[in-house]
C-alpha cells in the first residue's frame, strides 16, 4: 500500500492484555513513524516486553488493534509479520556455523545469493571472515552481532529489539549499542527497542515510550523526557533527581521549609492552596557564579558528603531553611576545585527555580 509521509508506519490502537486477572497492558496508544528509533523504557513488571511480543505476534492481545504499513496485523501470525527480532539470549544456533545461523531465514534463493547476502551483513556488523566459526567461538558482544545480522537478513520493515545488550558488560554494551545505533541510522530500518537501562535509551532513541504498570507514562524525545517529565514517576525513574516536599501557595508559590519560590505545575493546572506537593530538581540545576543578593533560588548550605563518580562528583548539601531537606548537587572534578567544594565546607549559591517541576504529593487528593 502506497502511504503519506504522515501515515505512521505502526498503530497501536487501545492494546489491552489480560492474564487471567492480571491486567499486563491497558489503554494503549502509539504511533511509531517509517524510520524512528523508539525506546521501550520501564521497571521490570511494566509490560514494556509484553507489548513488544504482542508486536511480534509471539503474545495475543485481549483488545485493540496493530496496524503495520497501512496493514492490520492483529491477527497475523509472526511468519505473517514483516520484521526482525534480536533477543537478549543472542538465540542462536550452537550446531551451526555462524554463516548458516545468519542465513537461517534466507529461503527461495540460490546458494550463491545466500552466501553473498550473507557475506554482506557479517561485513555490515563489523564481523568479516568468521561464517566458517561456531558460536562457542565467539565473545557475548560478536555473538549478539550475528543475531542482529540474522533479524536484518530479510531486510525487514521492523526491527525488534529485546533487551539486547543487557547480557554483556558495561564496555562491550556501550560500543554495541553506539554501533547498532549507526546501523540503523545507515539502513533507515524502523527499530523498537526495550529496555530498563535509562542511560541506554537517552542516548540512542529519537523518541522513548516511559512505561508503568501496564500503561504508557509519556512519550518524547529524550530531551523532553528528561527535561519536562509529565508525571512523577517519569521525574523519579529518569535520571538522578531531587525530591523535595513542598506546600502549595497561592498563585503557583510553593513553600519548601523557609523558602518560597514560584513555580507552575508541570501539569498546566493549580493547586489548592495548602496542598501537599513534591518537587524535582536535577542535581545540575544550579548556579555559583554572578548570583545577586535578589536571585529567585539564593541558597546557603553545608556541604555533608561527596560522591565520587569519576568525571563527575555528587555533593550533599544541607540548605539552610530547608527542614531537613537536603540535596544533591552535581559538579565536574574542575567546579570541585574552583568553587571549594568539599565536606564540610559552606556554599553560597542558587538553585534553578525554572528547572523544577512540581506535582501532587503521592497520596494527596
Amino acid at each position: 500500500m502506497s502511504l503519506n509521509s504522515n501515515t505512521p508506519y505502526l498503530e497501536l490502537q487501545d492494546l489491552h492484555k489480560r492474564f487471567g486477572a492480571f491486567q499486563a497492558l491497558q489503554d494503549i496508544q502509539l504511533s511509531i513513524q517509517r524510520g524512528e528509533f523508539v525506546c521501550f523504557l520501564g521497571p521490570s513488571g511494566c509490560g514494556k516486553t509484553t507489548l513488544l511480543r504482542i508486536i511480534a505476534g509471539l503474545e495475543v492481545q485481549s483488545g485493540g488493534r496493530l496496524i503495520q504499513d497501512g496493514r492490520d496485523i492483529s491477527s497475523a501470525p509472526p511468519a505473517g509479520r514483516d520484521y526482525g527480532i534480536v533477543f537478549q539470549s543472542y538465540a542462536l544456533f550452537p550446531n551451526l556455523t555462524i554463516a548458516d545461523n545468519v542465513a537461517y531465514g534466507l529461503k527461495g534463493q540460490t546458494r550463491a545469493w545466500r552466501r553473498a547476502r550473507v557475506e554482506e551483513l557479517l561485513d555490515l556488523v563489523g564481523l568479516s571472515g568468521t561464517g566458517a566459526k561456531y558460536p562457542a567461538q565467539m565473545s557475548g558482544g560478536q555473538q549478539q552481532r550475528v543475531a542482529l545480522a540474522r533479524a536484518l537478513a530479510t531486510a525487514p520493515g521492523l526491527l525488534l529489539l529485546d533487551e539486547p545488550l543487557s547480557a554483556l558488560d558495561a564496555i562491550v554494551r556501550v560500543h554495541l549499542r553506539n554501533e547498532i545505533r549507526a546501523l540503523q541510522k545507515k539502513l533507515g530500518v524502523t527499530t523498537i527497542m526495550v529496555t530498563h537501562d535509562q542511560e541506554e535509551a537517552l542516548s540512542v532513541a529519537d523518541r522513548i515510550v516511559v512505561m508503568n504498570a501496564g500503561r504508557i507514562e509519556q512519550v518524547g524525545t529524550p530531551m523532553q523526557i528528561y527535561r519536562q517529565p509529565a508525571s512523577a514517576f517519569v521525574a523519579d525513574f529518569v535520571g538522578k533527581v531531587n525530591k523535595l516536599a513542598a506546600v502549595a501557595e497561592d498563585g503557583h508559590w510553593v513553600r519548601c521549609g523557609d523558602k518560597r519560590w514560584l513555580c507552575p505545575p508541570a501539569n498546566g493546572t493549580g493547586f489548592r492552596p495548602g496542598a501537599p506537593l513534591a518537587l524535582y530538581l536535577r542535581p545540575e540545576d544550579r548556579i555559583f557564579e554572578n548570583l545577586a543578593d535578589d536571585h529567585p533560588g539564593l541558597c546557603q548550605g553545608r556541604v555533608e558528603h561527596v560522591e565520587f563518580l569519576g568525571s563527575n562528583c555528587l555533593a550533599r548539601v544541607a540548605i539552610e531553611g530547608m527542614a531537613d531537606q537536603p540535596v544533591d548537587l552535581q559538579f565536574s572534578l574542575n567546579q570541585m576545585d574552583e568553587f571549594g567544594v568539599a565536606a564540610g565546607r559552606h556554599l553560597r549559591f542558587a538553585l534553578r527555580t525554572d528547572r523544577l517541576r512540581v506535582f501532587a504529593a503521592a497520596g494527596a487528593a
